[in-house]
Parts: structure tokens; C-alpha cells; sequence
């Protein structure tokens, strides 16, 4: 198959690994030999212009996606190479995953279950469940310090990748319907593949971050018994089904483990406010998060720093993960310089007051604020480098965490007295829960910040090595947007729809 682009890039296309409504997917290689005698393996997405020009919301959707890409660098994220154009396609390079989607993993997976009679299963037994959730729950931590909501999670756009020692990687990919969400926004627009939406945005209302976690609930169910919890011979049917009273039905076979069962109800409960929030679902023990395989991975980086030359494979292992390492500490101290609480400062600032003018009445919860702010201050100053150090930072955490447990104390006193018929005191008490949950965010940010910045003691000096020039990213989507490309817009409040 001859594209102009993609030879004058030096690559190579070869098979088909899929085929959408209007991209198609191939493996591709590079046509420079590296010094041990391979080739480069990438994917290339060659979405035809003539097909994504025909509605907006597939423009918008495409150029979202190269947008968010190119800002995102995670382990368990499919890393955007490059990407370019010519007139008739444009082309997505990414990283290779080779060992397919995690749909086709399920169905390709077999076990007996005890108590099964020999019947065979096609579905992942649970702890190999746990450790993808593992990966996928890092990936979504990421995901949520950047305020980005995926909106199209399902099997299909979570690809895998074999390692060298025999291990699975598995890697978020596809981000077109992705939008950026913090955890006070709502949205309206529907996005995703309706087997794998939540009820609310099946029922065309608003709703915030949690959609993801249902989609999320609804992989791992899939993952565990061979089949999503909801099916039906038509659309209507299976909406219906989603957006019913009736809850998730459990089969006993295969039995699953009293602390998996508990995470997979909550993620699917039907009632968004009933649901688990995002806290909640990275601290839960099924997930365990600090030992997920991304923590050790980066926590070996050391072990690994004083590799022989001749093992090209490992140091070019080490490299990706050290380039990860330094990107993440770099995005994450970004990330510090404003409050977590709605990056739109004018917001910000106007939720601020209000929720303070809310608990004027509360002495606690004055003296939060102010541990809060003298949190935010040390931040402020640490990220625009007016102080020697960055040893205060574990200082600012340690007010935060005081904070919250001031916050919460006020909450649960309050919740205990509350009148279900005070409109004003139900008002305050959510608002207060959600100034918790963005507080409880920052905190994170900041211990991600801390722990990564631990791992950087030899990082810059291989990063210094490894630089080389590469085209400006930036530059190259101005570019595209000039061309006058389908009238595409940047905007990552695009009000992108799905067809049903």
C-alpha cells in the first residue's frame, strides 16, 4: 500500500490491525535499522479526510484526541509518536502494542472455575483481573491530576503489550470522545459506546467524572465473567436495561472474592451519588495501588541505572522509564502552581467565597482554610522558585492532610445532625464534599510530585543524553489548523456528540 506521508517518514506499512467507521489501523515499521539489527514497530491510525470532514463532532473528536495525546506521557497510556498528514489522510503514529485489545484477550482466555463441571470459561481469572485494574487505576490517577475524563472506556481501546520478561503492560488508548472534567464540572453531551455508558448519560441528563468509574465497573465485570452485565437484541433494549432500577445481577460461577465483589457493586451502582468516587476507588484494597506493577517498575529504576553496554534491550527500557519518570515530575509540579479546586482561577475564586460565606458559622472550618492556604502558599512559592528548596514541600502536604481531617471531622458532625428538609444545609454539606474530594486530589498531586521527584537521582543525565531533535508538536498542529483542515478547533469544550 503506497502513502506518500508515511514513506517520506521513513516508515514502512504492513498488515491491518483494524478497521473503524472511518480510520483503519496498520503496523508499520521504520526503514532505519537501529544498531542492533531491528526495526522501530509502530501503529499508524490513517483517518481519511474525506470521511472525518463530513460532520464536526468528527472533527472535533480527532483533533481532541491529537491534543490530548501529545500532552500525556504515562506507562500505561498509548504514547503518540507523531503524527502528520497529507491531502487525502491523517495519520496517528503511536507506540505498538502487540498483543492486541483486551477484548479479544477475554475472549482468547479460558478457565475451569472449581464447581464449574468442566465447563470452560472464557474470562480472566481474578487476580489476573487485578493486576490490569492495578495498571488501569494508575492510568486513570494520571488521568485525574490532569482533569481529563476519557468518556469512551470499554475492552476495545485497552490494548496490550507482552514485555521482554513475559509480563503484560496494558495501556489506555483512544482518547476522541476525552474531555477535560474536573471534579466539580458537569456535562451534558453524549460520548462513548452505549454497552459501556452510565445510566445517567444514557438518560440524556448531566453528569461529571463518574461516568468513567461505571464504564470502568462494567470492563472488569466483563473481565470476570466473560460478558458485560447488560445485553439486549437492540439499542433500546439494552438502554432500557442500564438505565432500570433493577440492579447488577452477580452469577456464582465464577465465585468471586468478598473484597472484589464489594469494588464491582460499587463501581456499578446505578445512582451516581451512591457511587464510589475516585478516592474512594484508587484507596480500595482490590486496587492497592502502591504495589500496582507501575510503582515497582519505577521503584527498580535504581537496580537498573549501571546496566551493561551491550544490553541495548534493558537500557532502552530504562531510558523510556526514566523519560517517564521526568516528564511526570515536570507535568506534576505544573500541576501544583494553581489549586486543584476548578483550574479556572475566576471560578475558582468565586466557589471559594461562596463555600466560605456557607460555614461562616464554623469556627473549624475557618481554621482549615487557613492551614489550607498556608499550604498553597509554600506550593506557590516552591513552583515559581522563590525559595532555596523544595523541602517544604512535604509540609504543605502535611497541612493539607490537616486540613481534610478537619474537613471531614465538620462533615460527619454535621451529617449526624442533619434535616433532610433544610435545602440550605443539604447545599453546604455536597458543597463541602466536593471541596473535600478536590482537596483530597491536591493531596495526592502532591504526594505523586514527592514520589517521583525521589526517583530522579540519575534521571537527568540519561535524559541529557537521550535528547534528540524532534519537530515541535505545537508547531505541527498549528499547522494542520492553518491548512484550514476541516475548520478545526482546540477548543476542549467542543460539545461532541454520539450518533445513536
Amino acid at each position: 500500500m503506497n502513502i506518500p506521508a508515511i514513506s517520506d517518514y521513513g516508515l514502512i506499512l504492513g498488515e491491518k490491525l483494524g478497521q473503524g467507521s472511518y480510520a483503519n489501523v496498520y503496523k508499520a515499521q521504520r526503514r532505519e535499522l537501529r544498531p542492533n539489527g531491528t526495526r522501530e514497530v509502530l501503529a499508524v491510525k490513517c483517518i481519511a479526510k474525506s470521511k472525518v470532514c463530513v460532520t464536526q463532532t468528527a472533527q472535533d473528536n480527532l483533533v481532541r484526541e491529537i491534543d490530548i495525546l501529545k500532552k500525556l506521557s504515562h506507562p500505561n497510556i498509548v504514547r503518540l509518536v507523531d503524527f502528520l498528514w497529507d491531502k487525502n489522510n491523517v495519520y496517528l503514529i503511536t507506540e505498538y502494542c502487540n498483543a492486541g485489545d483486551l477484548s479479544c484477550y477475554i475472549r482468547q482466555t479460558s478457565q475451569f472455575p472449581p464447581g464449574s463441571s468442566n465447563k470452560k470459561l472464557f474470562s480472566l481469572p481474578e487476580p489476573l483481573t487485578r493486576k490490569f485494574l492495578q495498571q488501569l487505576a494508575a492510568a486513570m490517577r494520571y488521568l485525574r491530576s490532569k482533569q481529563i475524563s476519557h468518556m469512551d472506556l470499554k475492552p476495545q481501546n485497552i490494548l496490550l503489550t507482552i514485555e521482554y520478561d513475559k509480563s503484560i503492560t496494558l495501556k489506555i488508548a483512544d482518547f476522541g470522545f476525552a474531555t477535560k472534567l474536573s471534579y466539580t464540572d458537569r456535562a451534558t453531551s453524549l460520548r462513548g459506546s452505549p454497552l459501556y455508558m452510565a445510566p445517567e448519560m444514557l438518560k440524556g441528563g448531566s453528569y461529571d467524572v463518574r461516568v468513567d468509574l461505571w464504564s470502568i465497573g462494567v470492563i472488569i465485570y466483563e473481565c470476570l465473567f466473560g460478558y458485560p452485565p447488560f445485553s439486549s437484541e437492540n439499542l433500546n433494549g439494552l438502554i432500557n436495561k442500564i438505565v432500570s432500577d433493577e440492579p447488577v445481577i452477580f452469577h456464582s460461577k465464577p465465585s468471586l472474592s468478598p473484597c472484589c465483589r464489594n469494588l464491582v457493586e460499587k463501581l456499578l451502582k446505578k445512582d451516581p451519588r451512591d457511587r464510589i468516587t475516585f478516592y474512594e476507588f484508587f484507596d480500595h484494597p482490590f486496587v492497592d495501588e502502591k504495589y500496582s506493577p507501575n510503582f515497582k517498575l519505577f521503584s527498580e529504576v535504581n537496580d537498573h541505572a549501571y546496566l551493561k553496554k551491550d544490553q541495548k534491550s534493558e537500557r532502552d527500557e530504562l531510558r523510556r522509564i526514566i523519560k517517564n519518570v521526568l516528564t511526570t515530575a515536570e507535568q506534576i509540579k505544573q500541576d501544583l502552581s494553581l489549586p486543584n479546586v476548578a483550574r479556572n482561577e475566576d471560578n475558582a475564586c468565586q466557589e471559594k467565597k461562596l463555600l466560605i460565606e456557607m460555614w461562616s458559622d464554623s469556627p473549624q472550618f475557618e481554621a482549615a482554610i487557613k492551614v489550607k492556604n498556608f499550604a498553597e502558599a509554600i506550593l506557590k512559592k516552591v513552583v515559581h522558585q522563590t525559595c532555596e528548596s523544595e523541602s517544604d514541600i512535604p509540609i504543605a502536604l502535611e497541612k493539607y492532610e490537616l486540613c481534610i481531617e478537619s474537613l471531614l471531622k465538620i462533615l460527619n458532625d454535621k451529617r449526624s445532625s442533619f434535616d433532610p428538609n433544610d435545602d440550605f444545609e443539604k447545599n453546604r454539606l455536597k458543597s463541602l464534599k466536593l471541596f473535600i474530594e478536590s482537596s483530597l486530589n491536591r493531596a495526592e498531586e502532591i504526594k505523586n510530585y514527592l514520589e517521583v521527584k525521589r526517583l530522579q537521582f540519575s534521571a537527568k543525565s540519561v535524559e541529557e543524553k537521550e535528547q534528540q531533535a524532534e519537530a515541535s508538536v505545537e508547531e505541527k498542529t498549528k499547522r494542520l489548523v492553518d491548512e484550514n483542515f476541516c475548520r478545526l478547533h482546540l477548543s476542549p469544550s467542543s460539545n461532541a456528540r454520539l450518533d445513536l
